[in-house]
């Protein structure tokens, strides 16, 4: 595996799923706006794993990121922006079975509605915004130096 070619790999796979979570919204889909959502979410934290490892199968990859990025011995800011994106996934991971099959007492569109489409949905954004960040210092810093700032834009 080629962690440059996974990484960028799992960042389209999580645009892909923001995409697919804004066009949810915009039709009132609840239950696909979060379940994309959690899935762009999923695929954030993963391209950043990727850069050292393979990544789980585990819909909660939030102390795999954790874990992958404490060799680096990163910035205050940077690690927040780290552990922004692992709460993100830890909270967002329940969410891809209830939306899909629902609980024991719900459906899932009477589990989710426009607030919690919109807040899964910006945590998605954010958590593409810090992943794309990071790849890209990761990977274009002079000589591969493998540093992230946490100040990406």
């Amino acid at each position: 595996m080629n962690s440059r070619d996974e990484a960028e790999r799992r960042i389209r796979l999580a645009e892909r799923h923001l995409y697919e979570a804004e066009e949810a919204t915009n039709r009132n889909d609840f239950p696909e706006a979060v379940g994309h959502s959690q899935l762009c979410v999923e695929n954030a934290a993963k391209a950043i794993i990727a850069c050292f490892c393979i990544p789980s199968w585990s819909h909660d990859p939030s102390e795999e990121l954790r874990q992958a990025v404490v060799p680096l011995k990163l910035e205050q800011a940077a690690m927040a922006e780290i552990e922004r994106l692992a709460d993100f996934a830890h909270l967002l991971a329940p969410e891809h079975g209830r939306t899909n099959y629902g609980t024991i007492t719900h459906l899932p569109d009477e589990l989710y509605g426009k607030t919690e489409a919109k807040d899964a949905l910006g945590m998605a954004r954010q958590a593409l915004r810090i992943a794309r960040g990071f790849i890209r210092d990761y990977y274009d810093r002079p000589n591969n130096e493998g540093t992230y700032s946490g100040r990406s834009s």
